[in-house]
């Protein structure tokens, strides 16, 4: 299999869905279900978009938001002819950064922070790695504490 920006791009896709919806990518054990894109696709096709969110996230976002995101993940894993390019993926996830910037405003948040914000990109985090707000903004910020892999009790 040729590694392609495609490929990239449809990994990337699956990445977001995995931040939105707290799940694994392939379900395994005696009950395998349907993958995460097919999980996904089928819960939005009833229009709710609160069923595929992870229960972590809380209730600090727009719902729009999330329904940019979840939307820009799927076309991400769509054919590779249809999705997006890695430039057009940056545009739309500042768009909708800036969308959730606009929901923390009315709650609350400072401009001062707002424009701290607006212009995150791969390489531009703010200054000392302090990361305030939504879930997803933190995750795009690359934020969140990373889970702990060790052993568990059975």
């Amino acid at each position: 299999m040729q590694l392609t920006e495609k490929s990239d791009v449809y990994s990337f896709g699956v990445v977001l869905l995995e931040i939105i919806t707290g799940k694994q990518p392939v379900c395994q054990g005696p009950q395998m279900g349907p993958d995460l894109i097919q999980f996904v696709q089928q819960r939005l096709l009833n229009g709710n978009i609160e069923h595929i969110l992870d229960p972590n996230i809380g209730g600090q976002y727009s719902i729009n938001s999330i329904w940019k995101v979840a939307d820009l993940a799927l076309r991400c894993t769509d054919s590779p002819a249809r999705r997006p390019d890695m430039t057009e993926i940056v545009t739309e996830l500042k768009e909708t950064l800036n969308l959730e910037m606009s929901t923390m405003e009315t709650s609350s948040v400072a401009s001062e922070d707002i424009s701290q914000y607006s212009n995150y990109s791969r390489n531009n985090f703010p200054v000392g790695g302090e990361v305030h707000g939504s879930t997803f903004e933190m995750a795009y910020a690359g934020g969140l504490q990373q889970p702990d892999f060790g052993p568990s009790a059975r």
